[in-house]
């Protein structure tokens, strides 16, 4: 060990992005990393590359989506006696100072996240606004100009987050089921019931546009969200895994059931207006799925 910092990054099937992500932990200026990869199994010649490069870390494991991705990593950090564990997919890339900052970021949070751009236009964030007590920013500039460098309880999860150990021994591992798309979010809801969590304004991140399609709509009085992706298997994930999510955040049975009908209703209504039917129909069985998150459901979008 010769870092109290241990970086994660989860990959599968993208080994000139891996190779990018690890070029730029390897060059940090001010702190350094250890490195640890979780290959969820790729077949792009990932693994043959990490058996050449003896000074990283490796696990490897079947395809598990980042949930299992870095349910992994995080196990594997913990076993390893890591103080600090800095979490990324293998599509990001960090300032060349952004540990240094979050580490030396002065604030007692133990959950610390940089400000994510976006890599198409550096301007601007990549995953929607910062929230802030000077109004909702989503260019550099403003972001820079904020007076105070610490930004309370604002966070892109697994986009650059750095957290101690004692916060995952608390919140426990990122819940495997849900594979992608709303894992970070359940994950990090359980790290904010620990403690507080910080965005630091002078640490930059930067990651590929979002590509989940957010929308609202109105249904018995209440704003109800709907999620959607290009593909078969983000669109499955999101109505799933936001329904599981959501019922999690509500303590009577009553208020779970009015949720899960605004959440599949939300959803069809969104597809009959695209004219999608089929999705339409199966938004509802989509919602009902988030009961059997360990049924895998996932599995029959993956190709064999």
């Amino acid at each position: 060990m010769s870092s109290n910092v241990l970086a994660i990054i989860v990959t599968h099937n993208r080994l000139a992005l891996l190779k990018r992500c690890v070029s730029a932990l390897q060059t940090q200026k001010g702190a350094e990393a250890d490195i640890l990869i979780v290959d969820n199994d790729s077949t792009d010649g990932t693994r043959a590359w990490l058996e050449a490069t003896p000074s990283l870390h490796t696990l490897y494991q079947k395809n598990e989506g980042s949930a299992g991705g870095f349910h992994g990593g995080l196990e594997r950090a913990l076993a390893m006696g890591y103080e600090w564990i800095w979490l990324m997919d293998d599509d990001g890339v960090p300032s060349e100072n952004c540990l240094q900052t979050l580490l030396s970021a002065p604030t007692d949070a133990l959950c610390r996240a940089p400000i994510v751009y976006s890599e198409e236009e550096p301007s601007r964030t990549a995953f929607g606004p910062v929230v802030t007590s000077a109004g909702s920013l989503v260019l550099r500039e403003e972001i820079n100009a904020l007076p105070d460098p610490i930004i309370p309880d604002h966070v892109n999860p697994f986009n650059g987050v750095l957290l101690h150990r004692s916060v995952v021994e608390k919140a426990g591992l990122p819940k495997r089921e849900l594979f992608i798309w709303g894992d970070e979010y359940e994950y990090i809801c359980r790290v904010r019931a620990v403690g507080p969590i910080a965005a630091i304004r002078d640490a930059a991140f930067f990651h590929p546009q979002d590509r989940v399609a957010y929308g609202t709509m109105n249904l018995f009085g209440r704003k109800t969200y709907f999620r959607t992706s290009a593909s078969k298997l983000g669109t499955y994930l999101l109505i799933r895994n936001f329904a599981y999510i959501g019922t999690t955040q509500i303590n009577t049975l009553k208020g779970r059931a009015f949720f899960l009908l605004r959440h599949a209703m939300a959803h069809s209504l969104h597809f009959i207006r695209k004219g999608q039917i089929l999705l339409a129909v199966k938004a509802p069985l989509y919602t009902v799925e988030s009961f059997r998150l360990k049924s895998l459901g996932y599995r029959r979008f993956l190709k064999p």
